[in-house]
């Protein structure tokens, strides 16, 4: 049997790392409530309200408005380069 180069070793683990993390990514994006019908998101996504609206809870207070809702309608004003880039 021949022995695994170096090279292959690391090929197939960075190649199996990058595989797994975006088999865990497009898991962990999935499955999340859709926001209530009174404001429809334009940019965010339903997994970004969910993350948003968890830290503004944190950070700023539980009681606040909707946090993901200032977001979305600043992100809303930017170019699209600026929009992809955050």
């Amino acid at each position: 049997m021949k022995p695994v180069g170096r090279r292959r070793f690391l090929t197939w683990t960075a190649t199996s790392a990058a595989l797994a993390t975006g088999v865990f990514a497009l898991a962990r994006t999935r499955g999340y409530p859709q926001p209530p019908s009174s404001w429809q998101p334009a940019v965010l996504a339903p997994w970004e309200i969910v993350v948003i609206e968890a830290v503004g809870a944190r950070v700023l207070a539980p009681e606040s408005a909707s946090i993901a809702a200032y977001v979305d309608a600043t992100l809303t004003v930017l170019p699209a380069a600026d929009r992809r880039a955050l």
